[in-house]
C-alpha cells in the first residue's frame, strides 16, 4: 500500500527524527533514492545530510 501511494504521488516526503538515520531496519518502505524531500532535526550528522544531499533529496531542518 505504501508503494502504491508513492508510485501515484506528486512528491514523496519522509519526516524522521536524525536518530534514524544510519540504522539498520525490519520494516523498509522504500529506499532513500524514491524520496524526494526529508524533514528531520539539526542534530543529523553532516556525513548523513552530505549522503542524502549527493542522492538529490531535499533537505529540511527543523
Amino acid at each position: 500500500v505504501n508503494q502504491l501511494m508513492m508510485k501515484v504521488s506528486q512528491e514523496t516526503i519522509l519526516v524522521a527524527d536524525s536518530y534514524k538515520f544510519g540504522k539498520r531496519s525490519v520494516s523498509v518502505i522504500a529506499r532513500i533514492e524514491k524520496v524526494d524531500k526529508v524533514i528531520t532535526d539539526k542534530n543529523i550528522s553532516k556525513d548523513n545530510l552530505a549522503k542524502l544531499k549527493s542522492l538529490g533529496v531535499e533537505v529540511l531542518l527543523v
